[in-house]
């Protein structure tokens, strides 16, 4: 009877740690926000632009994107509209194995510089390559989805950088 008691106990311990845990790791959409805001804060480099090219180095288990800018919010006079190189490297940022940026999709980026000589044959506009941190998917329905957060317009996206401090620096005309 106590062996069944206390196996009874440890399965409980064990589901109970495992509820708690899981309650942990799911954001509200106020923590969301605060998220955004704090992302939005401290990226050196903001843009938008389409992704054009997608190569991959199975011997450095990374792949390198290639995006048109088309709008830039920080990083400029050092970021310039045109071509620049985004680089991941493996099971960062993938879903269901693959990368989470896709050819002809476009994005919001928040950058950071990525030292590195990987994929210096690919030639950009933009001499300097970046990698990202949870990009923003536009869905092709007026909206965009960061995240957990789904903006219904891209309207309210925008919104939301100007309430948080970036407008566009240069735009695409």
């Amino acid at each position: 009877m106590k062996t069944i008691k206390a196996n009874i106990l440890v399965l409980f311990s064990i589901f109970l740690y495992a509820f708690c845990n899981a309650q942990q790791f799911h954001l509200t959409s106020s923590q969301w926000l605060a998220e955004h805001k704090k992302a939005i804060a401290t990226a050196p480099y903001i843009f938008e632009g389409t992704v054009t090219q997608q190569t991959s180095m199975r011997n450095a288990a990374a792949t390198c994107f290639v995006i048109q800018i088309t709008k830039i919010y920080r990083g400029s006079p050092q970021l310039k509209l045109g071509t620049i190189k985004i680089i991941i490297e493996e099971n960062e940022f993938t879903v269901d194995g693959g990368p989470f940026l896709s050819k002809g999709s476009m994005y919001i980026i928040l950058g950071t510089v990525y030292n590195s000589t990987l994929f210096e044959s690919i030639t950009t506009d933009n001499t300097m390559k970046l990698t990202y941190s949870d990009p923003i998917a536009f869905n092709g329905k007026g909206g965009a989805i960061w995240g957990d957060t789904k903006y219904h317009s891209t309207d309210s996206l925008y919104s939301f950088f100007k309430e948080n401090g970036l407008t566009v620096q240069e735009e695409k005309k």
